[in-house]
């Protein structure tokens, strides 16, 4: 059995929240007032939001360096993330958000129609009443005038008959009249009452804990693709620093062969996802690394199923990592410098430096000419 005190105190507490959520209203202006303060609730959360969704934690913006043959997997990451926001602020069918709001909107504009409603009933009860006390007045002027003559004449009292039974019929109309307009206004302010206690009580707080929710999933998902871009910006630079060793300590210096570098991380997706990212220790810290091939690809030689072929491949160990990245790749890949003796197009990394002068006539050197050429679109076509 509860005890006195607990009792007393869930009652002060139902009291409490009664004084709290409970609106009267007397009319059509105590109506316009709550209107107006919901009003300024609700467009308050909506300026908040907007301005949560601007912030930087909520955006995502591509990294303008080198990004090697992760650069469309970033710009399509960027494209999700650009596609849930626009699902989120735009599109009512998918945003829980914009769901809530619109469902104010509809209360909000219940209220201004039950509003509405009251200055029609005022005004017409003000009309009907004037016009029975128009009525009235007409009615005895015009016995009155009738009556005049008759009065003279007969010399009796000045006293119009039926004047008064007429005046209070009348006066009973009005009264009635009255009391109609005073229980539809009285049943129009329960309407109102129990729209803005379900506002208060219910609908502001679901628009403000959808949109805290909305801006929560907006800046988990930014923090899922700024955390894949950053793996992609880790596989480019390995992938910069492998083109450079290779570029510079591997290939023949009498190659002009163009290249294609990749490094793929196995068991990493390499399209962005947000319900099935998983990220490397690269980023993450997890205690078990994936691994890393790295493969170098000539984009003159073709193999039998028309893939360029593929000259080296190793997986990144230690001793590799060691000898690829070093200090001055890395200082080169975060400052973006450009190498002097080959330059990366179309992902593909192609020497600088003309091929030295050679005995063949002009034939064989347009003949060797439109034969690299026709490998530079062939190579386009396989690799973009």
């Amino acid at each position: 059995m509860p005890s006195r005190k607990s009792t007393s105190r869930r009652s002060s507490a139902t009291t409490a929240a009664n004084e709290t959520f409970t609106a009267t209203i007397n009319g059509a202006k105590d109506l316009k007032e709550y209107i107006g303060r919901i009003t300024e609730i609700v467009q308050g959360v909506r300026r908040e939001f907007d301005c949560d969704v601007q912030q930087p934690r909520a955006r995502v913006v591509e990294p303008g360096t080198f990004l090697g043959s992760r650069n469309f997997d970033v710009t399509m990451c960027r494209v999700d993330h650009d596609s849930v926001i626009h699902s989120e602020t735009k599109l009512p069918q998918c945003s829980k958000f914009l769901q809530a709001e619109q469902a104010i909107n509809e209360q909000l504009k219940m209220l201004e129609d039950i509003r509405k409603m009251l200055v029609t009933n005022e005004h017409q009860r003000n009309r009907t009443v004037k016009n029975l006390k128009k009525t009235r007045n007409q009615v005895s002027a015009a016995l009155k005038s009738v009556l005049t003559g008759c009065v003279e004449e007969l010399e009796l009292e000045p006293e119009i008959p039926g004047d008064k039974e007429i005046s209070s019929l009348i006066q009973q109309q009005v009264q009635q009249v009255q009391q109609n307009h005073r229980t539809v206004a009285h049943n129009l302010c329960k309407q109102a009452e129990m729209v803005i206690r379900a506002l208060r009580t219910r609908d502001i707080l679901a628009y403000k804990l959808a949109a805290e929710n909305t801006i929560q999933k907006i800046i988990h998902h930014a923090d899922l693709c700024r955390k894949f871009i950053a793996e992609c910006r880790e596989i480019a630079r390995i992938e910069f620093c492998a083109s450079s060793w290779w570029m510079e300590t591997q290939r023949d210096p009498m190659d002009h062969s163009p290249y294609y570098v990749t490094a793929v991380s196995e068991g990493e997706p390499t399209r962005f996802k947000a319900s099935e990212m998983e990220y490397s220790a690269l980023v993450s810290g997890r205690s078990s690394p994936p691994r890393i091939l790295i493969q170098v690809r000539n984009a003159n030689r073709y193999s039998d199923d028309n893939s360029c072929t593929v000259v080296f491949s190793q997986y990144l160990d230690q001793e590799l990592a060691e000898t690829i990245l070093t200090e001055e790749a890395v200082a080169a890949f975060e400052e973006d410098e450009a190498p002097t003796n080959y330059i990366r197009q179309y992902g593909t990394i192609i020497s600088n430096q003309y091929p030295p002068a050679s005995n063949y006539d002009d034939d064989d050197e347009h003949d060797d000419e439109d034969d690299e050429e026709a490998g530079m679109k062939r190579m386009r076509i396989d690799w973009n």
